[in-house]
């Protein structure tokens, strides 16, 4: 209920004069559907008690999105069966915000091409703190280096890089910048094939049976552990729990090994899949996932598989959020399940055609992100959260094909062929 004794600070003392307090709530919140959703949360609802009574009733905002996006109604993301009033609140106003982004995004993002003649062409990491980059290279190395500032961005830019800028608008901005990097050599003996992060432990696998850990300093790499699997061909790909210090590795035999960095180099569990070698894993504080021919989910409390989830095409990437799990196919489709429902399949989206392969998928508060193989060699979309999920923006890299993506923090990279592409927005 609203109080409608309630008055906004800067009421006139006679109490005569007109103000938005004394318009009907109908009208009210009609003017409110001209304002973006952060201006009518963070601004408007501060105003006084009555603004604040008003904009705080969920059903507000589930009008809202459904007005601003009439496909909503049966999307499982943006129109839940059970709303939160906070959720409502923030998730429409993120939506909001990234769709922003996505959509000027040459006006709102950096774009940076960063080079690095050693790199290998896949094997990417992003540090939690979000302005680290980790990439494997030859001579089984790793480098580091920080993600320049907007700032150091801008002076980096040649005159006939800002000439060209200036000219069309701030439309061709790419920086090409060199990687200012740090680099430890001989990490394993053969290939480094994945790379994963607990706070500021780094965690490396390969063909040689290892799991190498390596505290990243101001000063560069300290080597810390060698776990051991003692399986050939172990190593294949790697995920990690930060909130329990637990991380896993699969190997091409379809083995799952999971370490916990506090009880020494030894696994604290190991489970065998059947259906081939384990080609991607994500993991949280419950389950383990694992992505072969089908998707397995591994219960850790109860130290089994809890489940097996079928595609109807061969699956080929997925990420793991709180409430989300998304799978690409060889299909162009992206299957949503839900963890706390059983991991019971939510929604399917179509993003490419029936000949183009999801290469990496991530589900963020606002959008879907996706990169795809196609005969350009590789295509990024981003699309909303309706149904049928509709495209906000195509991005065709300028170096292709898409090797690996990663989303932290509203910073997108890829890499691709010794280069490493950073989208942030300014």
């Amino acid at each position: 209920m609203v109080d409608e004794n309630a008055s906004c600070v800067h009421d006139s003392e006679e109490g005569t004069q007109l103000s938005l307090q004394h318009l009907p709530h109908e009208i009210f919140l009609h003017i409110c559907s001209f304002l973006k959703m952060g201006t009518s949360l963070y601004s408007l609802s501060l105003v006084c008690k009555r603004f604040y009574q008003i904009l705080k009733d969920a059903s507000f905002w589930r009008k809202e999105i459904i007005h601003r996006w009439p496909d909503a109604r049966d999307s499982p993301f943006l129109y839940p069966k059970r709303p939160d009033e906070l959720y409502m609140k923030f998730l429409y106003v993120a939506i909001e915000k990234e769709t922003a982004v996505w959509e000027r995004y040459y006006n709102s993002m950096d774009e940076m091409a960063i080079f690095g003649k050693n790199f290998t062409s896949d094997t990417m990491l992003r540090m939690p703190d979000g302005t680290t980059c980790i990439v494997a290279a030859s001579h089984y190395s790793l480098i580091y280096w920080k993600l320049p500032s907007h700032e150091e961005l801008l002076t980096r830019m040649s005159l006939a890089h800002k000439i060209r800028a200036y000219i069309w608008g701030l439309c061709d901005t790419t920086h090409e910048i060199s990687a200012n990097h740090d680099r430890i050599d001989f990490v394993h003996h053969t290939e480094i094939l994945d790379l994963t992060a607990i706070d500021n432990t780094i965690y490396s696998c390969s063909w040689d049976q290892t799991v190498k850990s390596f505290m990243l300093t101001d000063t560069g790499f300290v080597q810390l552990t060698t776990y051991n699997t003692n399986e050939p061909n172990c190593a294949k790909c790697m995920s990690s729990g930060p909130m329990q210090s637990l991380f896993a590795t699969g190997s091409e035999r379809g083995s799952i090994f999971v370490f916990d960095s506090r009880l020494g180099p030894k696994p604290i569990t190991k489970y065998r899949l059947k259906d081939g070698p384990v080609i991607k894993l994500a993991m949280d504080s419950e389950y383990i996932l694992s992505l072969n021919q089908r998707m397995s989910v591994w219960d850790q409390r109860a130290g089994k598989i809890m489940k097996s989830i079928t595609f109807p095409n061969e699956a080929t990437c997925m990420s793991m959020q709180k409430d989300w799990v998304c799978v690409g196919d060889t299909y162009g489709e992206v299957h949503v399940l839900n963890p706390k429902n059983g991991f019971k399949l939510v929604k399917s989206y179509s993003i490419g055609s029936s000949n183009e392969i999801i290469t990496g998928v991530h589900l963020t508060h606002g959008c879907l992100i996706s990169c795809i193989k196609d005969v350009y060699g590789g295509t990024v979309k981003i699309g909303n959260l309706t149904n049928p999920s509709k495209m906000i923006r195509d991005i065709w890299p300028k170096f292709r094909p898409i090797c690996r993506m990663n989303y932290l923090n509203g910073t997108f990279t890829i890499s691709r062929n010794n280069i490493i592409s950073v989208w942030r927005p300014k």
